[in-house]
């Protein structure tokens, strides 16, 4: 009975491997449906200082990433009662991700970019 059990040990890793290996972008998780946010009018973040695990915020201040679309900002110590209140989310809704760092982004439709997903007639 238990003689093929290394041949389907081997095949469960292999399978194993190959799904971690995916070319597919990681997920959100169950609610895949977050985008960036962008800055709402006369608002900007130079005031907040840079954080990390080494460089911890200052008490009432949550370091978190702001998803304005590009990946290399760095995290940022915010007030996590208002942070919400300098992004637009168009249609959508502001939402701070819990993890470390948090993760600031918004959820529901994405805004039409305006980029063509309408098909070409003649």
């Amino acid at each position: 009975m238990w003689k093929n059990a290394p041949v389907l040990f081997a095949l469960f890793t292999l399978l194993s491997c190959t799904a971690c290996a995916s070319d597919e972008p990681a997920s959100d998780g169950p609610s895949s449906d977050r985008f960036p946010a962008e800055l709402a009018p006369g608002a900007d973040f130079d005031d907040a200082a840079e954080c990390d695990v080494d460089t911890p915020c200052t008490d009432g201040l949550t370091c978190a990433y702001v998803d304005l679309g590009n990946p290399s900002d760095p995290a940022l110590c915010v007030d996590p009662a208002s942070v919400c209140e300098r992004l637009d989310c168009g249609d959508g809704e502001c939402v701070i991700l819990e993890s470390f760092p948090a993760r600031v982004a918004c959820s529901g439709t994405a805004p039409d970019d305006g980029s063509g997903d309408e098909p070409v007639g003649n």
